[in-house]
């Protein structure tokens, strides 16, 4: 992020992030898990089980932003953040779904037709509207698009929920835009959990049937922005960050299998079956195996871009064989993997 709201980020997408992120809520996802196992003797109510149910991170357990600087009313600064003991905060489901949410980012958009993992999106890309490119054009909305989309009834939940503005929503900090580039723009983060809303009240629908709503609302707005001037895709694959693809990959399959009930497809999470992460994860040590490991001198090649890196001695640095072994022997929890015991005994 670029502000200390944790709104507006530096768009550049990187593979290295995405990992590691989605083994952090893995962990909170089983940390969560367990204090409610070992809370299961007392029986829930209903509103603690659907918890988490409008939360599709855990920034939606945030109060609603204020309009800009000097605008906070009355709220503190410190009411700004997360509330660390919102019940919300609690349901495993909100870390699960931020995993999925990730790893299937980069299942759809980071996967090169043979398995391995892209290195990177750009921040940059064209805006039709001046004719160059600017940082974050692909992902910011004025209002209007968004209402064109989705229509009204929609666009006014949404637009409650994310935070949308007619001026824009980049004010929140000097930090936010610091050289006027969003005016008019908005960054969507979801600001208030569905159930706070009060166009939700208002409607007068189920909480189940507004998730549903949401997970279809950003469905057709991702295939609308698919229309615009994609950022450029930095398509060479590194070894070590694709280790902790394989990595984060075949620990989600592993862990999310606690899932229940297992995880409906509401955009951006697919709802495939975690093994589907491990077939991902199998497909990247494959492509590494193919392309990058020298049977010949027994070594990693550090990288592959349309090829193997031809720059005569190059070879993986420590940090690649490191990744890889590790990635490797976590593979080989699954099924006992012949193919990931002899690697890890050849380097």
């Amino acid at each position: 992020s670029v502000d200390e709201y944790w709104h507006v980020p530096h768009f550049e997408k990187m593979l290295y992030d995405n990992p590691q992120l989605a083994l952090t809520y893995l962990d909170a996802f089983r940390i969560t898990l367990a204090a409610q196992r070992s809370s299961s003797s007392n029986p829930s109510s209903a509103a603690a089980d659907d918890a988490g149910l409008g939360l599709l991170s855990p920034a939606g357990a945030a109060v609603e932003a204020p309009a800009g600087p000097g605008d906070r009313g009355s709220s503190s600064s410190s009411n700004w953040g997360l509330r660390v003991g919102d019940e919300r905060l609690s349901d495993p489901r909100v870390y699960a779904t931020v995993v999925r949410g990730v790893l299937d980012y980069l299942r759809r958009d980071m996967t090169h037709p043979e398995g391995g993992l892209y290195s990177a999106e750009d921040a940059d890309s064209l805006d039709p509207a001046v004719g160059r490119k600017l940082e974050g054009a692909f992902y910011v909305w004025a209002a209007a698009e968004i209402q064109e989309v989705l229509g009204a009834d929609s666009a006014g939940i949404f637009n409650e929920v994310y935070g949308v503005k007619p001026q824009g929503n980049c004010t929140l900090s000097p930090r936010s835009d610091p050289h006027g580039e969003f005016k008019g723009k908005n960054v969507l983060m979801q600001f208030k959990p569905l159930d706070a809303a009060a166009s939700v009240k208002l409607a007068g629908l189920p909480l189940q049937r507004v998730v549903e709503m949401m997970g279809q609302a950003r469905q057709h707005l991702h295939e609308r922005r698919a229309t615009r001037p994609r950022p450029a895709l930095d398509d060479k694959i590194v070894t070590a960050w694709n280790g902790q693809g394989i990595s984060a990959f075949a620990q989600a399959a592993r862990v999310l299998a606690a899932e229940q009930p297992p995880a409906a497809a509401c955009f951006p999470v697919e709802g495939c079956p975690p093994s589907t992460y491990l077939a991902a994860a199998i497909r990247v040590a494959e492509f590494l195996q193919q392309h990058v490991w020298d049977e010949g001198t027994k070594r990693l090649k550090r990288a592959y871009c349309k090829a193997p890196s031809a720059v005569e001695g190059e070879s993986a640095y420590i940090g690649s064989f490191t990744w890889m072994v590790m990635r490797f022997i976590v593979l080989t929890t699954h099924r006992g993997m012949q193919l990931c015991k002899m690697k890890c005994a050849c380097w």
